[in-house]
């Protein structure tokens, strides 16, 4: 059974609540394998400081949808789909999501005060760990915009 789509195409559910993972995964080893060592510029807090806005926007963002959520609570798409499991695991998924925005916005914020002179040894594995959680979030929130699609298409729909 799936509850999510890729491009129209039904996601299992192991792909479903994985891929965030493994694409965060995927984003630390590819940077720390051929890009470690080369140094940062300057302006990478810039990056830090944008991706830090929106890691908190990402954060309202869940919080609001879990508020919609619990304001729709007796509609009968909610009760189709918490009979079929589904209700839970988006609101898993959401908590999944939220968190993951706010460690996101603190590791960002704590970037801030990287400083990249001299160069350091570990910059290059610290940035790696940063850019694996920045892409885990993403797909989180992603995952999270995927499944809040098919329900108000499924709410959209005439019965």
């Amino acid at each position: 059974m799936s509850t999510g789509r890729n491009g129209g195409r039904n996601m299992s559910r192991f792909v479903e609540r994985w891929y965030p993972a493994f694409g965060g995964l995927a984003a630390a080893l590819t940077y720390a394998v051929f890009a470690r060592y080369k140094p940062l510029p300057i302006e990478v807090r810039y990056v830090f400081q944008s991706v830090m806005n929106v890691a908190t926007i990402g954060a309202v963002f869940s919080v609001t949808t879990m508020s919609i959520l619990m304001a729709i609570d007796a509609r009968w798409i909610v009760q189709r789909a918490r009979e079929a499991g589904a209700h839970e695991l988006l609101t898993n998924y959401l908590i999944t999501s939220l968190r993951s925005c706010v460690f996101l916005a603190i590791a960002s914020a704590t970037a801030l005060f990287y400083s990249p002179s001299p160069p350091q040894a570990w910059h290059g594995l610290a940035f790696a760990i940063w850019l694996g959680l920045a892409t885990y979030t993403g797909l989180a929130i992603w995952r999270v915009l995927n499944l809040i699609s098919i329900i108000l298409r499924s709410i959209s729909r005439p019965d």
